[in-house]
């Protein structure tokens, strides 16, 4: 867990389970970089399936899915 003050910057390395909760209004830009560009295709289709995954199970167990993560993390 963070917490972040005006500023500051947080990195995640790629593939990073993560959960963002603002306190209070704020602006988020989010950059993502590859290391080439082969194989992008895959690893963006790879990487949106695994969101819609994760999104279907959040809303069907929004108790337990948070608590796996963290395991699994």
């Amino acid at each position: 867990r963070a917490t972040l003050s005006r500023g500051e910057t947080l990195f995640l390395p790629a593939g990073c389970w993560h959960d963002a909760h603002y306190h209070d209004a704020s602006l988020a830009l989010t950059l993502r970089f590859t290391e080439g560009a082969r194989f992008v295709a895959p690893r963006v289709a790879y990487r949106l399936g695994i969101g819609a995954i994760s999104g279907v199970l959040e809303r069907l167990a929004p108790d337990a899915w948070p608590r796996l993560q963290e395991r699994l993390a």
